[in-house]
């Protein structure tokens, strides 16, 4: 039986085996620290990506529900010109959708779904019925719109951005008063 005690070793011998102890614990610790950064730094991409994307959606919604509201709006006469106009809306909201579904969530995949097939019957009633709509489909079409825009904000972060802003703002306030 061969036993070794710390006393049997040269004290230089001793400081080589704790530097390569050392050196093989920081040189794995520092590809651990890396690993991380690279996951950082392409979540940050992919949240940039996703902020253009879902700035641009957004547009396009918007200017899509100003024309829904046109459409709700027009009581007597409603002309073919607006019904063209909703439906390239509707194109291009898909062209974004599909451009960019590798870094849309299925939420909003599925929420966009829902708001267009919404928006879709309110359309066909309105042109159906010689202009007279019923008023709870734009209110289905409406909720639908605004749970997508609800959805943004949730899975940007935006409200809990606003309220670290806040209460950065109120720090800095009390900084200033006197």
């Amino acid at each position: 039986m061969i036993s070794i005690s710390i006393s049997n070793i040269p004290l230089k011998d001793l400081f080589y085996l704790v530097g390569i102890i050392v050196t093989l614990y920081l040189g794995i610790k520092n590809i651990s620290i890396l690993n991380t950064n690279r996951k950082n730094s392409l979540r940050e991409s992919v949240y940039k990506e996703q902020m253009t994307f879902m700035i641009m959606l957004s547009g396009e919604l918007i200017k899509f529900h100003r024309s829904m509201t046109v459409l709700r709006n027009n009581k007597w006469t409603v002309k073919n010109d607006l019904r063209h106009e909703l439906t390239e809306q509707i194109v291009l909201i898909h062209e974004v959708l599909m451009s960019n579904a590798v870094i849309c969530s299925d939420n909003i995949m599925e929420l966009s779904g829902i708001m267009l097939a919404k928006a879709d019957i309110f359309i066909d009633d309105k042109y159906g019925k010689n202009n007279e709509t019923d008023e709870d489909k734009f209110k289905d079409y409406f909720l639908s719109f605004l749970n997508i825009i609800s959805e943004f904000k949730k899975e940007l972060g935006i409200r809990q951005l606003n309220k670290e802003n806040q209460s950065l703002f109120n720090n800095q306030q009390g900084i200033w008063n006197y």
